[in-house]
């Protein structure tokens, strides 16, 4: 069998990708799911959330071609990361002369579907040659959002990214479908918003939304998901319920 790519993405900034890609990860592997994270952010948030301080190996070694997968794996919360640093932002520069610089790691990642049931990608918000790089990979796109009316913009943004992505790169790609994050269920503006989402767009949006929590703002303080520093808290079960929804899609 092979693993669906997914990646995670919004190219707004400050929606909760990392926070998404972590905890839906972890959710996925509680349903027993192997999962596989690759930060692919020079800024390397999902490597410091899950505390990953300085490692040896990263994603740009395996760009580089200086290490394999294996010797970057870091085994955290029954999930496997492929780390990032600051160093991938020389992968960008490196990319750029490549002869095939949109599918390297369509390449790289080839060896590797069959060993996990979900490979998790956390992009960057912006459209840099990595992040085409992992949509020209990915089989489908998750889309965290928050609900607030600059967020919609950032979406049309996104709709029109997958429909170039798909005209040139991967015409196979589809939208997994929009998860709301950071609801505050007490601003009209949230169901507002997502009554807007169920009849404008044409994407799924989750029945799983993940409402501001403090538990999910101090995890990353101690380097772990909010699924295990507080796995009866409101994002953890939504997190929980997300995952549940999206296998069965599968």
């Amino acid at each position: 069998m092979q693993a669906s790519i997914i990646a995670v993405m919004n190219q707004k900034g400050g929606t909760g990708k990392t926070t998404t890609t972590i905890n839906l990860g972890v959710a996925l592997a509680e349903a027993g799911k192997k999962v596989l994270l690759l930060d692919i952010d020079p800024q390397g948030s999902l490597t410091w959330h899950l505390g990953v301080v300085e490692p040896p190996q990263d994603l740009a070694d395996v760009f580089f071609g200086d290490a394999d997968w294996q010797s970057t794996f870091v085994e955290k919360e029954k999930l496997t990361l492929v780390p990032s640093t600051i160093e991938l932002a020389n992968t960008e520069l490196s990319l750029a002369t490549h002869p095939d610089r949109t599918r390297v790691l369509q390449k790289l990642l080839t060896v590797l579907r069959s060993d996990f049931d979900f490979i998790l990608l956390d992009c960057a918000p912006s459209l840099s040659l990595l992040t085409i790089n992992a949509l020209t990979v990915a089989d489908q796109i998750l889309i965290p959002l928050r609900p607030e009316i600059l967020a919609l913009k950032g979406l049309d943004l996104m709709s029109r990214t997958v429909q170039n992505v798909r005209k040139t790169y991967n015409p196979n790609l589809k939208v997994l479908g929009i998860v709301l994050v950071m609801v505050d269920l007490r601003m009209s503006i949230t169901k507002e918003i997502y009554e807007y989402l169920i009849e404008q767009t044409p994407y799924k949006v989750f029945d799983a939304h993940i409402e501001l929590d403090e538990k999910t703002i101090e995890a990353p303080s101690f380097g772990t998901s909010t699924l295990s520093y507080a796995p009866d808290s409101l994002s953890s079960r939504a997190y929980r319920r997300l995952a549940k929804e999206i296998l069965e899609l599968f």
